[in-house]
């Protein structure tokens, strides 16, 4: 996004990262090229350098791309504008781990871009694409599917959104959903005392399954087993 912004001739005034020590936020700076006295990291609800600095830099927009935590109103209403990257057909699946939900429970797909405001992925709709969990993916395909079409979804949608050709639509909140962070925790456990469908089971599996590394267990002697699901469609 960062590289794509500068090709279209945009200025970034300021970049705020999670963790300036990773090795991602790194790259991300080092495309960014800016000051060091423009960069800020964690949480900026509370920083009154931050905020200052937005004061004094006037930007046009706020970007905010995966990030973790709410955006307060003394924060967001610095800039003129601001665009959310969520990775789900707002406003189903509003709030954390959208894919996994979908997969679990066949709720739609897709990403949205949309305004922010003082709560969790409820700003007007400024674009969004809807998509389909294929029956071959599990949750990591799906996560990084989605990361790509959010970005082709930006490049496609930002000089429309920035020249104001695009007026943002407000949610239904008839169709809202929100899921917390600590929700997932719940579908971990296997009980194997119970039956399920296969289907269920299976969706279950590929939910909790991210590249090798498998998420829901079952307890047998004390001891928490994992378990992970690879699949592969027939070759035509």
């Amino acid at each position: 996004v960062v590289k794509f912004l500068l090709d279209q001739g945009d200025e970034i005034t300021s970049i705020v990262i999670p963790d300036q020590n990773s090795s991602y936020d790194k790259e991300i700076l080092k495309v960014a090229r800016v000051s060091d006295d423009a960069v800020f990291t964690g949480n900026t609800a509370n920083n009154p350098g931050f905020i200052s600095h937005l004061e004094s830099t006037t930007p046009d927009f706020m970007l905010t791309i995966y990030w973790p935590w709410l955006l307060e109103s003394n924060v967001f209403k610095k800039a003129s504008n601001t665009v959310n990257f969520h990775p789900a057909p707002l406003p189903v699946n509003r709030g954390w781990y959208p894919h996994v939900h979908s997969i679990i429970d066949g709720s739609p797909l897709g990403v949205t871009l949309h305004q922010i405001d003082e709560n969790a992925d409820t700003g007007p709709i400024w674009a969004q694409k809807t998509l389909e969990v294929y029956p071959d993916e599990i949750a990591s395909d799906v996560y990084k599917r989605l990361q790509d079409e959010i970005i082709k979804l930006f490049k496609d949608s930002w000089n429309a959104i920035k020249s104001g050709c695009i007026n943002p639509i407000k949610q239904n909140e008839n169709d809202g959903n929100y899921h917390k962070k600590n929700e997932i925790d719940a579908l971990d456990l296997i009980d194997l005392d119970k039956s399920y469908l296969a289907k269920d089971f299976i969706n279950l599996l590929r939910a909790r399954s991210f590249e090798n590394k498998g998420f829901a267990y079952f307890v047998t002697n004390g001891k928490k087993i994992y378990l992970s699901l690879s699949l592969e469609s027939e070759k035509e």
